[in-house]
């Protein structure tokens, strides 16, 4: 069990997905929340102030992309972990240059994403 709990958002629009994930999460001992959507995801992150974000790039209302501007923007220092199934070397690319910290693929796996937190 995670001693010294970390606030996850899992911005993830598969919701069976997100809950299993974060049920898996809460588990180990961490605080987490979930967005289905941008516009969740905008809502929640001022509020929830989350150490880490588990970001998927195809978002119902755009792209996670977007997200990680908005992150840049507001200076954000939370650590950023891209799940997605949209992976290729541009993709990738593109998120190291916007900060990102990790780039998994989907499907999800628990064991990566438990070895980046």
């Amino acid at each position: 069990m995670n001693q010294n709990p970390k606030s996850i958002l899992i911005v993830e629009d598969e919701r069976d997905a997100a809950f299993l994930l974060k049920s898996y999460l809460t588990r180990q001992g961490y605080k987490v929340q979930v967005a289905c959507d941008l516009e969740s995801a905008y809502s929640l992150f001022p509020e929830f102030n989350p150490e880490i974000i588990l970001l998927d790039l195809n978002l119902p209302d755009g792209s996670g992309f977007e997200f990680l501007k908005y992150l840049n923007e507001d200076k954000a220092t939370c650590r950023v972990i891209i799940n997605s199934a949209f992976d290729d070397s541009e993709e990738r690319e593109r998120a190291r240059k916007m900060g990102v910290n990790d780039f998994l693929s989907k499907p999800t796996d628990f064991q990566k994403i438990s070895s980046v937190l």
